[in-house]
């Protein structure tokens, strides 16, 4: 038997792992049966690895890892005197010139590295008594790791872990021994994030808010905070409800968040500095992880406060998170109760108004409309709330004065709020529907352009909603089609277009006077004749009109002379746009498909009843002589009494069309091949001359000169010169 024990005791260090682990089971079996070894057996055993930690020099990883697995089956044997000689052994390696030229090659490739990793493996093994040479030992390793610049778990990291976890009371205490020195508490961290632990992890939870408490007890100590938001941090990392089963932690972290808002908000306090981009970066990614795990609605709206901390960190990722926190969330209750939480915070005079802001745009706003996009219920806006708005905020906003004193920003949020009630709780808001008509009819009249537009959308959303005084709906019109800053295209088409789709019901003609107009028609001919030299109210009609053919097809007359006779204006002078030559291929194809849909009409009448229409024909008065033969149209315009089908596009109109189409194609640097804007014009050019296009059409080639004369005028040249 003591043969077999020496054998086993001898591959024990052998450089096979397989090898080793054999002996290493086959050494467990034997002390299974016997548990005391002959003493003799045991110092021939132990003498190979003993005489090695005589000197730091004979010390081998293969040795190392055979005394650690000595350790693990023979602890009663040896003494626990045997950790100061591992001490000095490790402060013998590590030397500060090796470790500086250590850190910057991988660590794993460095023997001397490996042989101190062993030697911090060792100290887990021995008797209990090892407990001596904890403070000393996490020291060491903590100088170690130091000047290896190590702030990511390392070498040392899970044999040091697994030594303290033993002793976790005493190491939990070691940490707040030395909690004011950063190397501590990054080695810590590092500790806590390897998973090796759990003791020691379990204890620093238990402890959390002693942390807080000393790390928070200076809001301008910055150094602490930091070092008390990362321990929180990684403790929080271990598990995914750590934190929000937590509450008192909670609170100390929102304290350290009030903390920084009041700064933010003071002026001339200066928030450039490293720390408070660190700090606001930090608690915002704990409350956000918390927020995950729980709905816990004052700490949603701390998230939002993130947008009035003046500092540089990364926030960009804030207003997705509370879209998806709260917008795409399913409880229908729990977004009742934060849009109804944030109106309570609306009438606290604390709340700054930049929070409100905020909370509307990232929030409620985002809330509201993606809850209408999906359901077909107003459950999620009850009377109390609509009483609520309307005593905060519809009311007092309609008196101008007040509303001046307001930032635009908000104003700009409680427009676009009230305009999706009108249109989706329009049964909720009958009652306080003149207080809603007096805010967007304030915001029309106010200045700042983008705020007017928003409340032209309201108004205009107002009108096709809630009946209105007829007189009202003609002003907004007016208004909207003379406007002049139209910076906000967005809302301007929004709002022109939700009108355009119900003004046809107004002002109709009166069928007692031939030829008549409604007044809305004639206004955007007014607007075309009176300020088409402008190209931003150009570009206005002719959107309009190319947004809606059918409601002014009627009185196409009207408009048609003006805008091909203007379609220069807008593609060919030297502030034209791709957007704007594009509107001008919308305008000809429009008017384009307006003649197909006369000829069609014509066609269609002339079919079904010609015989009828010969025999009245012939019964009719002598003809007339040709002066009296023509009429003048709508637009001022002479157009044959014979042309069937409505008012006809007049030759010169249709010439003007194709040949802007043809310029635009011969003066564009696109090849057709590519497709886009220049394709799109040459197609419509060959279907307008096709046999289906427009009939009796002379292509005017007259611009082509110049440039045919300088082609010709060069090939002569060269020419001669061969």
């Amino acid at each position: 038997m003591s043969r077999i024990i020496q054998v086993y005791f001898k591959h024990v260090y052998s450089h096979n792992p397989e090898i080793v682990d054999v002996a290493h089971e086959g050494l467990r079996d034997v002390l299974q049966q016997q548990t005391k070894l002959p003493k003799e057996v045991l110092q021939t055993g132990l003498r190979p690895i003993l005489v090695n930690l005589a000197d730091a020099k004979r010390l081998s990883v293969p040795g190392l890892d055979g005394l650690a697995r000595f350790l693990e089956l023979l602890t009663n044997y040896f003494k626990v005197e045997i950790g100061v000689k591992l001490l000095d052994h490790f402060e013998t390696l590590g030397d500060p010139q090796m470790l500086a030229k250590a850190a910057l090659s991988p660590l794993e490739e460095n023997p001397d590295i490996s042989r101190m990793t062993r030697l911090v493996k060792v100290f887990r093994l021995l008797p209990a008594t090892a407990l001596q040479y904890l403070k000393q030992l996490t020291q060491k390793v903590v100088e170690v790791e130091a000047l290896l610049h190590q702030s990511a778990p390392g070498p040392f990291t899970e044999n040091l872990a697994m030594y303290l976890d033993r002793y976790h009371p005493e190491g939990a205490q070691n940490l707040f021994d030395n909690i004011s020195d950063a190397r501590y508490v990054r080695t810590y961290r590092n500790i806590i994030a390897c998973g090796k632990a759990p003791q020691l992890v379990s204890t620093l939870s238990d402890r959390a808010l002693n942390i807080c408490e000393i790390c928070f007890a200076n809001f301008d100590n910055t150094e602490s905070v930091i070092t008390g938001l990362s321990l929180i941090r990684e403790l929080s990392l271990t598990s995914p409800a750590w934190l929000s089963d937590r509450e008192a932690v909670i609170s100390a972290l929102v304290g350290v968040w009030r903390s920084i808002l009041v700064k933010a908000r003071t002026p001339s306090f200066d928030m450039s500095g490293p720390d408070y981009q660190i700090i606001p970066s930090m608690l915002l990614e704990m409350l956000m992880a918390c927020l995950k795990q729980s709905r816990h609605t004052p700490l949603l709206f701390h998230i939002v406060e993130a947008f009035e901390i003046r500092s540089s960190f990364e926030r960009s990722h804030v207003a997705f998170f509370l879209y998806e926190h709260v917008a795409l969330q399913d409880d229908i209750e729990y977004r009742k109760e934060v849009i109804e939480s944030f109106f309570e915070l609306y009438d606290d005079p604390t709340v700054t108004w930049a929070f409100k802001t905020n909370a509307m745009r990232l929030v409620i706003n985002p809330t509201i409309r993606v809850y209408f996009a999906e359901k077909n219920d107003t459950s999620l806006i009850s009377p109390q709330l609509v009483q609520r708005i309307t005593m905060s905020i519809w009311k007092p906003l309609a008196n101008p004065q007040l509303a001046k004193q307001r930032d635009d920003t908000l104003l700009i949020e409680i427009f676009a709020f009230t305009n999706s009630l009108v249109q989706h709780c329009r049964n909720k808001i009958s009652d306080p529907r003149k207080d809603i008509f007096k805010l967007a009819w304030m915001g029309i009249n106010l200045l700042e352009p983008t705020v007017k537009l928003i409340a032209y959308v309201l108004a205009a959303r107002f009108m096709v909603s809630i009946e209105t005084p007829v007189k009202f709906i003609r002003l907004t019109w007016t208004g909207l089609l003379r406007l002049k800053d139209t910076e906000s295209r967005t809302f301007f088409r929004q709002a022109i277009d939700i009108l355009a789709g119900d003004v046809a019901r107004l002002d109709l003609p009166d069928p007692k006077i031939p030829n008549s107009l409604p007044e809305w028609a004639s206004r955007v001919k007014n607007v075309l004749i009176e300020e088409g030299h402008v190209t931003g109210q150009l570009v206005t009609v002719c959107e309009l009109l190319v947004n809606h053919p059918d409601l002014f097809y009627e009185y196409r007359e009207l408009y048609v002379p003006h805008i091909a006779s203007s379609l220069h204006k807008l593609a060919f002078v030297q502030a034209a746009t791709p957007e704007m030559k594009r509107l001008t291929i919308d305008i000809v194809e429009l008017i384009f498909r307006w003649e197909r849909r006369r000829m069609a009409a014509r066609d269609e009448a002339m079919d079904l009843d010609e015989s009828v229409s010969v025999r009245r024909i012939r019964q009719a008065s002598p003809e007339p002589s040709p002066a009296k033969k023509q009429r003048v149209d709508r637009a001022g315009t002479a157009a044959s009494s014979t042309s069937g089908g409505g008012w006809a596009a007049p030759g010169q109109v249709r010439e003007t069309i194709t040949a802007h189409l043809l310029r635009l194609v011969s003066t564009s640097s696109d090849p057709v091949t590519r497709g886009g804007m220049t394709k799109r014009a040459l197609d419509l050019f060959k279907e307008m001359l096709g046999p289906n296009g427009l009939p009796n059409v002379n292509v005017k080639l007259g611009f082509f000169h110049r440039a045919m004369t300088q082609a010709s005028y060069a090939h002569s040249r060269q020419t001669q010169a061969d």
